[in-house]
């Protein structure tokens, strides 16, 4: 068998590292698929009262609606975050 060269052994070395990086975009890029189908639920229990809530200084206009639900947290059983 011959001896590997300089410019083999940097090939080899260049292919390692690809893969290495190829596995690990692979594993970056299907769990931030399953974290983005997970994030998301269908809870509606808060859909009335963010309905409900008016503008100050115009009681008749809505404030909120279903837009501002998404992404809030309850915090201390009251407190939206």
């Amino acid at each position: 068998m011959p001896e590997m060269t300089l410019i083999d052994r940097a090939i080899i070395s260049t292919m390692k590292i690809a893969s290495v990086l190829g596995l690990l975009w692979l594993m970056f890029a299907v769990g931030a698929g399953i974290t983005k189908a997970f994030a998301h639920d269908d809870d509606a229990s808060h859909d009335d009262w963010y309905m409900s809530l008016k503008q100050p200084d115009n009681p008749t206009a809505s404030c909120c609606g279903i837009a501002v639900a998404i992404g809030a947290v309850i915090v201390a059983g009251s407190h939206w975050v």
